[in-house]
């Protein structure tokens, strides 16, 4: 679902996995580093997991232009454009060859 008033997708899954997921992360992430999610749909879990884990580099990365708007937007919405969530557009290779 798309928020009206932004380019923020809303995936009610996201919203009921974060704190299960959490749950595993807080036994396996480093104390401090840079994580890398490959796949970071809507964003919803990148700026959950940077508030959570403030000490660590979030960094997302898809390979859909929506996708990419819509992390943007809750980077914005949720004021970590400062932060340290940076964001990449996945490309295949084969694009090149």
């Amino acid at each position: 679902m798309r928020d009206q008033r932004s380019d923020r997708l809303i995936f009610q899954a996201a919203n009921r996995n974060c704190f299960p997921i959490a749950s595993i992360l807080d036994n396996v992430l480093p104390d401090n580093g840079t994580i890398l999610e490959l796949g970071s749909g809507s964003g919803q879990h990148a700026v959950f997991f940077q508030r959570r884990y403030p000490q660590l580099s979030w960094q997302t990365s898809d390979i859909a232009d929506s996708n990419l708007s819509s992390i943007r937007s809750w980077v914005i919405r949720e004021k970590l454009n400062n932060s340290i969530i940076l964001i990449f557009k996945v490309i295949y290779l084969n694009e090149f060859v």
